[in-house]
C-alpha cells in the first residue's frame, strides 16, 4: 500500500465526498481568483503606462507647438544663435542652387500671384490673358 493513497483515504474518511469536493473546489476557485488578480494587475499596469506615455506626448506637443508667452523670446534667441553660428552655414554652391530654384519658381508663379492679388483687391476685373 502506498503512503500517499493511505493519506488520501484518511482525508476522504475525515471529510467525506462532499467535503473533499468542497476542498477541491476551494483550491480551484482560489487559483482562478489569484490568476484573475494577477491578470487584472498586469492590464492595469499596462494601461497606466500607456496613459503616462500619451500624457507625456501631449505635453511635449503642447510645449513645442506653443506660440507666444514668456518662452518665445528665449526660443527666438536660441534659434537665432544657432542660425548665426558659422557651423550651420551651407556651402556656397548649394546656396547658388537654392537661389536659382527660388528664381525659377518665382518666375513661374509670379503672373498667377499678381492676377490673384489684383482679383482680391478688386482691380483689373478682366480675366487673365493666356
Amino acid at each position: 500500500m502506498n503512503p500517499d493513497s493511505a493519506s488520501s483515504e484518511r482525508s476522504e474518511k475525515m471529510l467525506g465526498p462532499i467535503g473533499l469536493f468542497a476542498l477541491k473546489t476551494g483550491i480551484v476557485a482560489t487559483a482562478c481568483f489569484l490568476f484573475f488578480v494577477v491578470a487584472v494587475t498586469y492590464v492595469d499596469v499596462m494601461i497606466d503606462a500607456r496613459i503616462d506615455q500619451f500624457q507625456s506626448a501631449v505635453q511635449e506637443f503642447q510645449t513645442s507647438a506653443r506660440i507666444g508667452g514668456r518662452g518665445i523670446f528665449t526660443k527666438l534667441e536660441r534659434e537665432l544663435e544657432i542660425q548665426a553660428s558659422a557651423t550651420t552655414d551651407i556651402p556656397s554652391a548649394r546656396k547658388q542652387k537654392i537661389l536659382a530654384d527660388l528664381r525659377a519658381a518665382s518666375d513661374r508663379w509670379r503672373p498667377f500671384v499678381k492676377d490673384a492679388l489684383l482679383a482680391i483687391a478688386g482691380e483689373g476685373e478682366k480675366p487673365p490673358a493666356r
